[in-house]
């Protein structure tokens, strides 16, 4: 655990760029830097000298909290770079590619994703993890595309829920989508709980039953009702055992 006044600095990976951009722009502002991400050069060029000297005290602020973010491997995407501005845009380069094949490789990955978990909101992030994936590579997506992403990743027992939400006929959400599946998984699970409580019930007179054994062949029924018993008039009386009147 982080001692009190340090920062947690998450480290950049070769996978994590997007949690990663986030993660970097809340310590920014949570230091009061993130502003000197917005200012261009142009806007720098016209501000007084006092002004210009603030900002730069806050942009090598900004530049160290980004450093120290990242580890060997990936600085020399910086070293380069003056402002903290301009790392954040080398970095945008390097792992955002806006390339067709980008976008062709995380829409491939959609579409073969199956939902394998018993936890829906499990499979929801990795649903939304790999569309903003599919955004930051160039894609735009509206409400319906991400909707339909979702969906065809569902399994089969949860057609009946898809088949209601596609006769909704007023424009729907992901969030509104993601209330359905939950509400129907809730169902599911009920439905299971009390299938294994009615299986165990079942299993317990099935049990109780088949420990009756007859004397004469071991079948499950008493020695007065045995078919193979020939000798009826050495059985007791029906009602009666032996040993008790």
């Amino acid at each position: 655990m982080a001692s009190p006044g340090i920062l947690p600095f998450p480290q950049l990976t070769s996978s994590n760029y997007n949690n990663w951009r986030f993660r970097v722009e809340m310590l920014l502002e949570k230091e009061s830097v993130k502003e000197v991400l917005k200012i261009s050069k142009e806007d720098f060029d016209k501000l007084d000298e006092t002004s210009k000297a603030k900002h730069n005290k806050l942009d090598t602020k900004a530049k160290c909290i980004i450093v120290q973010c990242m580890t060997d491997k990936h600085l020399e995407y910086i070293k380069d770079a003056k402002t903290a501005q301009e790392m954040l845009k080398s970095l945008q380069n390097v792992f955002e590619r806006r390339s067709t094949f980008s976008k062709l490789y995380i829409m491939k990955k959609l579409l073969k994703l199956k939902c394998t978990t018993e936890e829906l909101q499990e499979h929801f992030m990795q649903v939304e993890t790999l569309l903003r994936e599919l955004e930051g590579a160039g894609a735009t997506l509206d409400e319906s595309n991400k909707v339909c992403y979702l969906l065809l990743t569902m399994p089969e027992r949860y057609a009946t829920v898809i088949t209601a939400i596609e006769a909704v006929t007023t424009n729907i959400s992901l969030e509104f989508v993601k209330s359905r599946l939950l509400d129907a998984e809730l169902k599911f699970k009920d439905s299971e709980k009390y299938e294994k409580q009615e299986n165990s019930k079942t299993a317990f007179y099935s049990t109780k039953h088949t420990s009756i054994k007859c004397f004469g062949c071991g079948d499950n029924h008493f020695l007065r009702d045995c078919p193979k018993n020939v000798n009826k008039s050495m059985q007791p009386p029906r009602g009666q055992y032996r040993g008790y009147s």
